[in-house]
Parts: C-alpha cells; structure tokens; sequence
C-alpha cells in the first residue's frame, strides 16, 4: 500500500525561506534554493523524508516512529527534537547542529559506529574524505537564518559563496588560494547587499573582491 502514495516536494526558491508544518505537526524551515521531499502517507506508516539544501526541524515527539531525514551522504534520526541540517549538493561539507534532543548520525562515505549528538553539539561531515568532526558550539545561531540573517560558523569561504549565491542570486567565483579559508559572522540580510557583506568579510584583510562582467571575484 505505500508505494500508493505520491510523493510531495516543498522547495524554497533563491533568494526567499519557506516555513511549513509537516502532517506530524512538526515544524520546517527551508532556506534559499532546498527541497523536501516526502510521501503523502507521511506520519501514518513511517516519517521518512529526504533533504536537499538545508532545513531547521522542530520534530513532534513520537516513539513508535522515528523521524527519518535521508540524504545521500548521511541519515539524521530523532524522535523529538530541535534540530538544523544543512547538506546542499554543491557544498564540500555537510552539518547538523542540535539545540535539544538527540539525533543519531549514519554516515554513508564511511564505515564508523553510529554517532549520537547532544544538545550544543555540532557535527561537520566532509564529503571528500567521508570523516565527521564533532564540536560544541553556539548552536542557537544555526538557526539564526529563519530570522533573516547570515551566519557563518567557521566555514570555508567556498561554501560561503554558494550560500551568498543562493540568498542573493549573484554569481560569485573564489581563488584557489582562498578556497580552504574559513570566516566566522552574521549579516542581516534585509537592508544589507551583496557589496556590503562582501565588503565586511574582505574588511578581516584575509581576502579582498572585485566584480568583472556581473561577477563577484573573491581573490
């Protein structure tokens, strides 16, 4: 009978956020250019679903079924929990930051024990090497996005690119040098433009930009 099912895809268009309630009650965020996909039959034989880009959950508790959120490199399961997973296709790494509950971590890039994080935790899978680093953190600000803001938490430049992409619907290419450089702030995104994050960012003298027929170069 599941396979009876149609599936149902939300997506958050460039530039814009979605907010939704699933048929469990519990509460998405989608941020710029994601989509969630489930089945119709959600919440009545399993909570599966299956993430691209990034998502803030608010999962209503239910012990006879797990909430289930399935990407190509890893799985996140929860009961009931608070709770941001960002993996997008084109970035290097993926992350899962917990604000309450627990979540349990299945890694397809690499055979390792299952892990479980706590609240306050923040684990960063690097796709390339398939190896999950866990830290403890100022989660609070992962989750920071659903208010309009940027943040970035130590992450590589390249990625903060695609991320300003998204949001801003620019084109944006990085140096090979800067590549593995990570920066660390927030932005209001409403009142503030592209040239004046990027204007902050290169102010930490690590990097400076330049724009060239309608692209921004981060060099």
């Amino acid at each position: 009978m599941e396979n009876a099912f149609a599936d149902i895809v939300i997506e958050a268009p460039v530039g814009a956020r979605t907010c939704m309630y699933l048929p469990d009650g519990t509460q998405v965020w989608l941020n710029a250019c994601s989509r969630l996909t489930y089945s119709q039959g959600f919440g009545i034989n399993d909570r599966n679903l299956k993430l691209e880009g990034e998502g803030y959950f608010e999962v209503s508790r239910n012990e006879q079924l797990p909430f289930i959120i399935h990407t190509q490199e890893v799985d996140v399961t929860v009961l009931g929990t608070q709770f941001n997973f960002k993996n997008y296709a084109d970035d290097s790494e993926a992350s899962v930051s917990l604000l309450s509950g627990k979540v349990k971590l299945c890694n397809h890039l690499r055979q390792e024990e299952t892990l479980y994080l706590q609240p306050n935790e923040k684990v960063t899978l690097n796709k390339l090497t398939g190896e999950m680093k866990t830290t403890r953190t100022q989660v609070q600000n992962s989750k920071i996005w659903t208010h309009d803001e940027l943040f970035f938490d130590e992450e590589l430049l390249e990625d903060i690119a695609k991320k300003l992409m998204r949001n801003y619907d620019v084109k944006i290419e990085v140096a090979d040098s800067l590549k593995n450089t990570r920066f660390y702030g927030s932005f209001k995104m409403s009142g503030s433009t592209i040239e004046q994050v990027l204007e902050t960012i290169s102010s930490t003298n690590r990097m400076k930009y330049k724009q060239e027929k309608g692209i921004y170069i981060l060099y």
